[in-house]
């Protein structure tokens, strides 16, 4: 009889201990949309058409840049097609709330590719 009461005492002690560990007044945390502006600067001798993960910012002229253009933070699919081909398709990843100055450039062989400047925080 005396190990029965025992375990009953353990057990309404142990139901008692586990039903105060549950915190039923939190809310969910949502999930965070970080974000970044990202400009791009053209410095080839053609026209490019840029697009981040499939769309479209538009148009960079040679010698110029877009406006500041939010996207999401985090690993970008990057695409410049240039009117004169040769065109850029890389992966980059854009840091959390930074001002990002992505630069089009060209190598004296006509090779393309994007140069990462971070400005500092947007």
């Amino acid at each position: 009889m005396g190990k029965s009461k025992l375990l009953i005492i353990i057990s309404l002690g142990l139901i008692f201990f586990s039903s105060g560990c549950v915190d039923t007044g939190v809310e969910n945390i949502s999930e965070q949309d970080y974000r970044s502006e990202v400009v791009f600067d053209n410095d080839t001798g053609t026209d490019a058409t840029v697009r981040v993960d499939n769309s479209q910012i538009g148009s960079v002229p040679p010698g110029g840049e877009s406006s500041a253009v939010e996207v999401p933070s985090g690993s970008r699919r990057i695409v410049a097609d240039f009117s004169a081909g040769n065109d850029l398709d890389q992966t980059i990843f854009i840091e959390t709330d930074y001002r990002v100055r992505l630069t089009m450039v060209e190598d004296s062989t006509g090779a393309r590719s994007f140069v990462k400047t971070l400005e500092g925080l947007k």
